[in-house]
């Protein structure tokens, strides 16, 4: 009987007594509300405030950082999960880079027919100015530690696993198209498919693998893959 805790339960309840804590709680649910209502209620201004970008990410960021430093040992187990570093490296890779490569090659292929998409793909990075670098250093750390840390493990916990991983990611990706809807310059369709994507894996290496590392990996090769490819085809969109 006392072999009743798996590896897989011992992994989960890593992330639960992490996020018990009363600090970490209270900074993840005013970072949660506050990113609800800033960024479907803003976006629509999202040139103008750039500088406000910077402000939010800065000062959630740094927060959550200094918190997983200071709770390093916890932070180091979440990061693994059941892997070791070579799994973690693979898998927060390679399907970033395979999404990465399918979304760059249809953008160029679909630009060729309609303009769309490749006018989604564009703005949608550079419309952010002197907030952009910010935004690529600091929003896939914020996004891994409100949505996958926090409200996935709480999600997880009441509706017992996948569901609560499923939940996750239909509430992301509505959080998403609302932003999306707002957004400035650009159609939503497209865009919204493609963070879609990226949504339902880095939730999904979260629940199979439970390790904090795939998803961080996977949000920034994501991101800036994605951001790498913008850059390529500024000079190609009219």
């Amino acid at each position: 009987m006392q072999h009743n805790s798996s590896p897989t339960n011992t992994s989960e309840q890593t992330f639960l007594d992490f996020i018990s804590s009363t600090r970490l709680g209270f900074v993840l649910t005013v970072c949660f509300v506050i990113s609800v209502v800033w960024f479907t209620s803003l976006g629509i201004r999202v040139r103008e405030e750039g500088g406000a970008l910077i402000a939010f990410n800065v000062s959630f960021g740094v927060p959550l950082l200094a918190f997983a430093l200071w709770k390093r040992p916890q932070f180091t187990r979440m990061f693994y999960g059941e892997s070791d570093m070579r799994k973690v490296l693979l898998m927060g890779l390679i399907p970033a880079l395979g999404l990465s490569l399918f979304w760059g090659i249809l953008a160029v292929s679909l630009s060729h027919t309609f303009h769309a998409p490749l006018a989604d793909y564009v703005p949608d990075y550079f419309v952010y100015g002197p907030a952009f670098p910010v935004l690529l250093l600091l929003q896939p750390f914020i996004n891994t530690m409100i949505y996958h840390l926090w409200l996935q493990t709480r999600l997880q916990q009441l509706l017992r696993g996948f569901s609560g991983a499923l939940l996750t990611a239909i509430l992301l990706c509505a959080l998403m198209f609302l932003q999306k809807q707002n957004h400035v310059g650009a159609h939503p369709s497209f865009i919204f498919f493609i963070y879609a994507s990226g949504i339902a894996l880095y939730t999904w290496l979260r629940w199979r693998y439970k390790s904090l590392g795939m998803v961080l990996i996977s949000q920034y090769a994501f991101s800036w893959l994605l951001s790498f490819f913008a850059l390529v085809f500024i000079p190609h969109a009219g």
